[in-house]
């Protein structure tokens, strides 16, 4: 069963907050797939969350350059790392074929990661560019 995405997770930057959701939901679309043996599925999610996130990765990203967030360069580290082992886990799981244990894994791995993410590094971003904001240092999200 995926990790739902909720409220509490958002970091109050409505692009990102939907990118968020968007990315919880396709992680529970991968789960249901996995569930039912549908290959085809699964390839088009684990294709999709490959693409997606780094469309993610990068407007977060680019929010931290245009604030002139001053911890960029460890945030920007967790998504490499990420992009690494996700790569690393979906190239076993397409040779080990799709199974339940494996996808299992895959998602707890990932919605864990995610929520355990925003909830520590989103959500300093977004108290810093909420701070931004209301001094005036920067356009609203």
């Amino acid at each position: 069963m995926a990790i739902p995405w909720t409220p509490a997770l958002a970091i109050g930057v409505p692009e990102i907050d939907h990118q968020h959701q968007e990315l919880f939901l396709r992680i529970e679309r991968l789960v249901q797939g996995v569930s039912r043996g549908n290959a085809a599925d699964i390839e088009r999610l684990l294709e999709f969350l490959s693409q997606y996130v780094v469309k993610h990765f990068g407007a977060e990203e680019r929010w931290m350059l245009r604030s002139a967030y001053p911890d960029y360069t460890r945030h920007k580290a967790e998504h490499e790392r990420f992009i690494r082992d996700y790569e690393h886990m979906t190239r076993e799981f397409r040779e080990k074929g799709p199974n339940v244990l494996a996808g299992i894994r895959i998602n707890n791995w990932i919605a864990e990661w995610l929520r355990q993410h925003i909830s520590r590094s989103d959500m300093e971003l977004g108290r810093f560019l909420a701070t931004k904001v209301a001094s005036g240092d920067l356009d609203g999200p």
